[in-house]
């Protein structure tokens, strides 16, 4: 997940890599505001990976995110979905 950051929120998107360089593809994305819907990263990252894993039905071998995502809760959902 990366977060581009604009004023007092910020864009927060998890990326598809096949493994080559510079192959980066946004598959989601969320706008990241606490002022205004009282969600913290975490609950986006947590939301954000239920629809990616539960719609999309997205099936990855590795999972790389930021430090700012790496709580307990995130980090026990991740290993719960395989």
């Amino acid at each position: 997940m990366n977060t581009v950051r604009s004023g007092g929120g910020g864009l927060v998107n998890p990326v598809h890599s096949s493994g080559k360089d510079s192959d980066l593809w946004p598959i989601d994305y969320c706008v990241y505001s606490p002022k205004d819907d009282g969600k913290t990263k975490n609950d986006h990252f947590q939301e954000m990976f239920m629809h990616l894993v539960t719609i999309k039905q997205l099936k990855a071998r590795t999972i790389l995110l930021d430090t700012r995502y790496a709580s307990v809760a995130n980090l026990k959902l991740i290993h719960r979905s395989e």
